[in-house]
């Protein structure tokens, strides 16, 4: 109990906060927040997802789930957790159309949003477009989104897409020209472009205010060019973003220059939830240490209110993460994070952050040559 008071207010209340940057000025982002609507809705989340963390308040249900359509990937980035999951020799399947309802049917009036993404690339996945519909259509969740890296969508899957009703999808496009196609080794630079430029005119004709379109670096992939990063996304992306290098792709302890005063939000707003149905500690367990629950046996009410989350919200109340937790070790979330120094884009000063001891040179990544030899992956037919 000594311990809460001190770390109360020091709760980095939204990690991504730490290393996330908008290059997008402040009417186009306010524009993204209405377009998604459930304006009230949308605030009061806000407050729970910043307040519950800060006051180790824990909400009846989180305010957000992962759910990963799929844990696989055609992509080999360098700097990505697949690495990890590569060496441990992680099954790697998509999540199943009956688990994902029987979820939906739980949570959909209760969590304000979802993801359907994680680790893997959720496009694999030949249900994703039908698992939104579901979510959105028929169970009028507020939000729903993906990420991607948006390489296997054509023309074809992009019209079905805007089918879905899904609030925004986020595009990861690291860098410009040879640098993208080095470190997002199979997708083409120009082809990719002219993908989002196909969904936001498709989009536009149609007259839908949704998706919202974000697009985002890693950090070093445009840092001797931010203002053309910027240039090249303004007029097809709602939002531009870039984020602080986080290698994810290391299980060595070393390579994590860790923060022990780090308190993560995390375990008081939000659930990652595997494809196989395990929820696991925290969406930067990527490589599955610490298995809290799982939805083919148990709801995602029973699981958030368990002794398992409840040791691990201890553990953050007490500062005793490192010792009891062995995927924080592993977190880039909970490593120190540095003030660079500042880009100029579009006019405006934008802070530089990256994680100290971690910083990593785009330019020297390759995903085209990476096999990630060690280990044997495991394969899965799951659908």
């Amino acid at each position: 109990m000594t311990n809460i008071f001190k770390y109360i207010g020091k709760s980095v209340i939204n990690p991504e906060k730490r290393g996330y940057v908008s290059l997008t000025n402040r009417w186009r982002t306010f524009k993204w927040f209405l377009n998604e609507g459930h304006v009230l809705a949308h605030a009061w989340d806000r407050f729970k997802w910043y307040n519950c963390p800060r006051f180790f308040v824990v909400p009846n249900y989180p305010c957000h789930l992962e759910l990963e359509a799929s844990a696989a990937c055609q992509m080999k980035c360098p700097m990505c957790a697949q690495g990890k999951m590569f060496e441990k020799g992680l099954v790697l399947g998509n999540l199943n159309m009956d688990l994902f309802k029987r979820t939906i049917d739980e949570i959909h009036d209760k969590v304000y949003s979802i993801k359907l993404s994680w680790r893997g690339e959720p496009s694999l996945n030949p249900h994703l477009h039908d698992m939104i519909r579901y979510a959105k259509l028929e169970k009028k969740m507020k939000s729903v989104a993906f990420l991607t890296n948006f390489e296997l969508y054509d023309e074809a899957m992009i019209d079905d897409l805007l089918t879905t009703g899904v609030d925004y999808v986020s595009i990861s496009f690291d860098g410009m020209k040879e640098v993208y196609e080095k470190i997002r080794h199979p997708a083409k630079f120009e082809e990719t472009i002219e993908k989002v430029k196909y969904l936001k005119k498709k989009r536009d004709e149609l007259g839908l205010k949704t998706p919202n379109i974000r697009v985002q670096s890693i950090f070093s992939a445009i840092q001797d060019n931010p203002q053309e990063y910027f240039d090249l996304w303004e007029p097809i992306a709602d939002k531009v973003n870039y984020i602080s290098d986080q290698w994810r792709a290391s299980l060595d302890p070393k390579d994590y220059d860790l923060d022990p005063d780090y308190v993560c939000p995390t375990p008081f707003n939000r659930m990652a939830v595997g494809w196989d149905g395990k929820v696991f500690l925290c969406k930067s367990d990527y490589s599955e240490g610490v298995v809290l629950g799982d939805l083919n046996k148990e709801t995602v009410h029973k699981i958030w209110h368990n002794k398992k989350f409840g040791a691990l919200r201890d553990a953050m109340k007490n500062g005793t993460r490192l010792k009891f937790f062995s995927p924080c070790m592993f977190c880039t979330d909970g490593a120190r994070a540095e003030s660079g120094d500042y880009i100029s884009v579009d006019g405006r000063k934008l802070p530089v952050r990256i994680n100290a001891g971690r910083k990593v040179k785009a330019k020297e990544l390759d995903g085209s040559t990476n096999r990630w030899k060690r280990g044997k992956r495991k394969k899965s037919t799951a659908a």
